[in-house]
């Protein structure tokens, strides 16, 4: 984290404004929610019963050069859970430079988005996104 502020700080441009920048830790974001792990829970359940987004998880670790113990698809799950909350704006981030005015919310995370993630968004178990 404080890598990334001495990267925005160092090589920022005028139009650039620091406090634009946040980030959020994992407690933070279960905090953030009213019943994450509820959701989590729904998410489970669908990596133990859909045999397409469990041979995804499996595809995507594989990629990544992941072992695929029992912790790693947890961290899987938990990763996706988030995003799926965020994208879907069930998720609050705190930024008190936007407070509240925010259009969008980059998701910053390197290497390919996993297929895992664009399945379970397109899946919608919790439908979020038919609002």
């Amino acid at each position: 984290m404080g890598g990334v502020r001495n990267l925005i700080a160092k090589s920022g441009h005028k139009f650039q404004i620091d406090n634009a920048f946040n980030f959020e830790s994992w407690f933070q974001m279960y905090l953030s929610h009213k019943d994450f792990f509820s959701a989590y829970k729904s998410i489970r359940d669908l990596y133990d019963g859909d045999a397409v987004f469990n041979q995804l998880i499996s595809d995507d670790a594989q990629e990544q050069g992941k072992e695929l113990t029992e912790q790693q698809v947890s961290f899987y799950l938990e990763e996706h859970t988030f995003r799926y909350l965020l994208m879907n704006r069930k998720l609050s981030l705190r930024n008190d430079f936007v407070n509240a005015r925010e259009q969008w919310v980059l998701i910053a995370y390197p290497g390919k988005l996993a297929r895992a993630q664009v399945y379970l968004y397109q899946k919608d178990p919790l439908k979020l996104n038919e609002d």
